[in-house]
């Protein structure tokens, strides 16, 4: 799981090489959406709308999604 307890999603520092990690307990319900985005970020070379908030840079920028209720833990 993630430190924000939602996946990482989408584009790398290395070219070509893309995420999709840290789904936790939740990901067996949201995965398919997730692989859905992630083909069309592959496919078109940008990112989804909908995934642009599970980036990894996230982090770094300080915008992390801050939600422990999905993951079903907490």
């Amino acid at each position: 799981m993630s430190p924000d307890y939602s996946p990482i999603m989408g584009k790398t520092g290395i070219e070509g090489f893309y995420l999709t990690t840290g789904w936790g307990t939740w990901g067996f319900k949201a995965i398919p959406a997730g692989g859905e985005q992630m083909a069309r970020l592959i496919g078109e070379g940008k990112t989804p709308e909908l995934m642009a908030p599970f980036s990894l840079d996230r982090f770094a920028r300080d915008r992390t999604m801050a939600d422990r209720g999905s993951a079903g833990t907490h």
